[in-house]
């Protein structure tokens, strides 16, 4: 017979609840471009989001054709590099919809932006490579699969937030919570 869980075993599990949502969570530093990453191994899925430079981010919208201004809002939108893998033995479902910043709402999707590009007179070319830049809004990994494009959270320069990103592995809802993330701070 298996004896119950005393009160001070369930105590100290709930306590430990929300260390377990950052389990996996690991930070790294670029010392030449002095930029920040966050990494998350968790249960099949790797993700890597990494801070870009305001500076590299606008020369790679005007080489898509954008204008200066379209560049420079662009270049304050809080942009990583995300890059995702499956390195699960099962199908892993990415859905940005169901990503949340600590003040609940997701990152600002391609579906939010490609209206406002078209509305910029941003060319049709350049908001078919920003939509193509861009990570995924949903997709599904096959066991090995990766990707990897932008994200843009649309948030000021300097700011500080969590991200809970949710993800289906095998069918069954994992979530994890990646803290004090942060977008590049702009110079004056």
């Amino acid at each position: 017979m298996i004896a119950p869980v005393s009160l001070l075993a369930r105590l100290i599990l709930i306590l430990a609840l929300p260390n377990l949502a950052t389990a996996g969570v690991r930070t790294d530093w670029d010392p030449q471009r002095k930029v920040r990453g966050w990494l998350l191994d968790q249960e099949g899925l790797h993700l890597e989001l990494r801070q870009i430079e305001p500076d590299r981010v606008r020369a790679f919208f005007e080489a898509r054709g954008f204008s200066r201004p379209i560049q420079d809002r662009l270049a304050r939108a809080c942009v990583f590099q995300t890059v995702a893998r499956n390195r699960g033995d099962r199908p892993l479902a990415l859905d940005q919809h169901r990503w949340r910043l600590d003040d609940g709402r997701p990152p600002h999707l391609k579906e939010a932006w490609l209206p406002w590009l078209k509305g910029q007179g941003a060319p049709k070319a350049a908001r078919i490579a920003f939509r193509w830049a861009t990570f995924p809004t949903r997709q599904v990994f096959a066991p090995g699969d990766y990707n990897w494009g932008l994200t843009l959270f649309d948030r000021p320069p300097g700011t500080r937030f969590a991200l809970r990103l949710h993800w289906r592995q095998g069918g069954e809802d994992r979530e994890a919570t990646i803290r004090d993330m942060q977008c590049i701070p702009i110079a004056p």
